[in-house]
C-alpha cells in the first residue's frame, strides 16, 4: 500500500519533501544552503522552551520515519535522500540534547 505525501511539506528549514525527491534542484546546488540552515537550526534550539522543543522533536521524528520508508527506492535521487536523512537525523539528535538541558 503507498502512501501519499505531501510534497509541499516541509522536511528542513526551506526545503520540502519535493526538494528531497525531486530531480531539481540537484544536491550540489543545495547542500551548502542546507548545512547553513542545520547550523542556524541548532543554534536556534537554546531559544526554546521544553514544550516547543517537544513539539519540534515529535515533528523532526515523524519527517525522519517518512524519509526513511522512502531510503532504497529506485525512483528516487539517492543521493539527496542520504543528505537530508543524515540532515534530519542530526537535528532530532541536537533536539534530544537540548531537551537534556531542560530537566
Amino acid at each position: 500500500m503507498a502512501v501519499m505525501v505531501d510534497l509541499n511539506r516541509r522536511v528542513f528549514g526551506s526545503f520540502s519533501f519535493k526538494d528531497v525527491y525531486g530531480e531539481t534542484p540537484p544536491l550540489s546546488e543545495i547542500r551548502h544552503k542546507l548545512e547553513s540552515e542545520f547550523d542556524s537550526a541548532v543554534g536556534c534550539l537554546g531559544e526554546k522552551n521544553r514544550t516547543q522543543l517537544e513539539f519540534l522533536l515529535e515533528e523532526q521524528t515523524r519527517i525522519k520515519r517518512e524519509l526513511d520508508v522512502r531510503a532504497g527506492s529506485m525512483a528516487l535521487p539517492q543521493d539527496k535522500l542520504t543528505v537530508f536523512t543524515d540532515i534530519v537525523s542530526r537535528y532530532v539528535g541536537a533536539i534530544r540534547a537540548a531537551l537534556e538541558k531542560t530537566k
